[in-house]
């Protein structure tokens, strides 16, 4: 009988374990240190609704030509507590790199070098540009890919978007209506990972 109460416990204690383990990866604690070595920790303040991470490359052109409606688009929803960081996910790029990238572009988004492409590989991105929309104490994005469809493929681009859909999903957030998890998939430039001997 002693036996028995002692594979239930310990069953138990087994479930209890797993149970929290469960919690803790349903959460994302979001620590990002920008360029000027600031460190942003966004959904600290409550008035954080959600953050945007853009996966940027100075010399991607596709990704430079949406730098004026990604600044449009942060200072839209600054008040609306969604917060923009734009991340470069080569690890050759430097901070002297980003600062000239940033001010020939006009960033206003805190910008950030991914230089052991952990943030990267944690969003799964694979492309410049693409995003990536979390929600407060989630795992996976609400929305990730590509920022609208201007471009059909890479060479191939249309005068306007016909589907917006970063856009479409911040004014949902803003709103403060349900959003459904969605992908698409982003035009661009590769990301190439480095590999290790």
């Amino acid at each position: 009988m002693m036996r028995v109460h002692t594979l239930l416990l310990s069953t138990l204690i087994v479930a209890i374990a797993s149970s929290a383990l469960h919690g803790q990866e349903l959460k994302q604690d979001w620590q990002l240190t920008d360029i000027a070595g600031r460190i942003h920790k966004p959904f600290e303040s409550g008035s954080t609704r959600g953050i945007v991470l853009v996966f940027v490359s100075s010399d991607c052109p596709i990704a430079n030509s949406y730098q004026p409606l990604l600044r449009r688009l942060s200072e839209q929803h600054e008040d609306n507590g969604i917060r923009f960081f734009q991340i470069h996910p080569r690890v050759t790029t430097t901070i002297q790199d980003a600062r000239k990238h940033a001010s020939d572009f006009e960033i206003v988004s805190p910008v950030l070098i991914d230089t052991d492409q952990e943030i990267t590989k944690r969003v799964g991105a694979t492309t410049t540009p693409e995003v990536a929309v979390y929600l407060r104490d989630e795992k996976t994005p609400i929305y990730q890919g590509r920022i609208d469809n201007r471009y059909a493929s890479y060479g191939k681009k249309r005068k306007f978007a016909t589907s917006n859909e970063l856009a479409d999903v911040l004014d949902e957030l803003a709103a403060g209506r349900p959003l459904r998890r969605t992908t698409t998939k982003p035009i661009g430039c590769m990301i190439q990972f480095q590999t290790r001997d």
